[in-house]
Formats: structure tokens, C-alpha cells, sequence
């Protein structure tokens, strides 16, 4: 299982925490999620951070997956 964590990048302010409601679809041909930018506002950047758990164990990726809405 995965899940996604947006965060503020200058701030660090957890914008969407790990859970239920950012869990990792998956599809025949990738994983994915859908994030509605337009509740953000523009001018910001935005950090995405992983946490995959397999075998009961949980790994948080950071690596500084991070975009701007313009």
C-alpha cells in the first residue's frame, strides 16, 4: 500500500497528511492519484513525499518531488 503527503515546501506545513483520503490508485498500467490544484494557491510550491508500507513495514520516500502552481 502507498500513500502520498503534500506539503508546504518553504513552510512544511502538511497541506494533504498520509491516510485514507491520499492512498495510491493503481491501474493496469501504473500507480497514480489525483491532487485538485485548484484548492491551492498559486504562487506556492509544494512538496510530495511517499510512504510505502509492504510487509508491515513503512518507508517514507522524500525525494524532493516538488512543484509550483503558477
Amino acid at each position: 500500500t502507498t500513500y502520498y503527503q503534500l506539503e508546504d515546501y518553504i513552510t512544511n506545513e502538511i497541506i494533504v497528511p498520509f491516510g485514507d483520503y491520499s492512498k495510491i490508485s493503481c491501474d493496469s498500467t501504473s500507480n497514480y492519484f489525483l491532487l485538485n490544484l485548484n484548492a491551492l494557491p498559486q504562487g506556492r510550491t509544494y512538496k510530495i513525499k511517499l510512504k510505502i508500507i509492504e510487509n508491515n513495514i513503512s518507508t517514507i520516500i522524500d525525494d524532493k518531488l516538488i512543484f509550483e502552481i503558477v
